[in-house]
């Protein structure tokens, strides 16, 4: 069903390189995705929407991978000697915390807005199929992960991939609302913090 959707659709998916989608957070090798938010914007412009969250990329294997990049290094290279790093790291977890839940349910909304058109022609048990679909959703980070740390840094980014139960609950119905079937069982995980080295074995995987 996903490679149906890929071999049809021309006008929505948009392949751009890693490195771009990511802008340059992420420093992997050339792998191709489908830049989210380029979608994004055509949905917006379309439908004639205002402004939307989402992610930054997606990408189809078995599951529907949603990838948000959330680089660091940038910001922790340019501080300047008076600015303090610690404030710097309690602005990007609370920006990440805020839009989490928000991108996640806006980005299935707008794959869901897409799987719905006529010129995409998929039948009944496609649609069906694709509710039935694994959507993972990752933050991907520029910190290496595999490296032992202390930092407490660290250790609440790996936090924010934790949200509470109520929170998860609240999404599933969220989700099975936008994809109008209440009752389905909606295959969404929770989301998860990867680094790059992580995310090109994801890729690699794929191919």
């Amino acid at each position: 069903m996903l490679e149906k959707v890929l071999e049809r659709d021309t006008k929505y998916f948009i392949f751009d390189s890693l490195k771009n989608v990511s802008d340059e957070s992420c420093l992997c090798e050339d792998y191709q995705l489908i830049d989210f938010d380029e979608t994004k914007k055509i949905i917006i412009k379309e439908f004639t929407l205002s402004t939307l969250a989402s992610c930054d990329g997606l990408y189809f294997n078995n599951s529907i991978n949603f990838l948000e990049f959330k680089g660091f290094k940038k910001i922790k290279s340019k501080l300047s000697p008076k600015e303090n790093l610690e404030q710097k790291e309690e602005k990007f977890i609370q920006k990440l915390e805020s839009s989490l839940i928000d991108k996640i349910e806006s980005s299935i909304w707008i794959l869901d807005l897409i799987l719905k058109q006529k010129s995409l022609n998929l039948t009944q048990n496609d649609k069906i199929n694709y509710r039935k679909i694994d959507k993972n959703y990752y933050i991907v980070t520029d910190i290496d992960l595999t490296k032992p740390s202390k930092d407490t840094f660290l250790a609440r980014l790996n936090g924010l991939a934790e949200i509470p139960s109520s929170l998860y609950n609240n999404l599933i119905t969220n989700v099975k609302i936008i994809i109008d079937n209440i009752e389905l069982n909606v295959k969404i995980n929770k989301p998860k913090l990867i680094d790059c080295n992580e995310l090109k074995k994801y890729l690699e995987e794929k191919t």
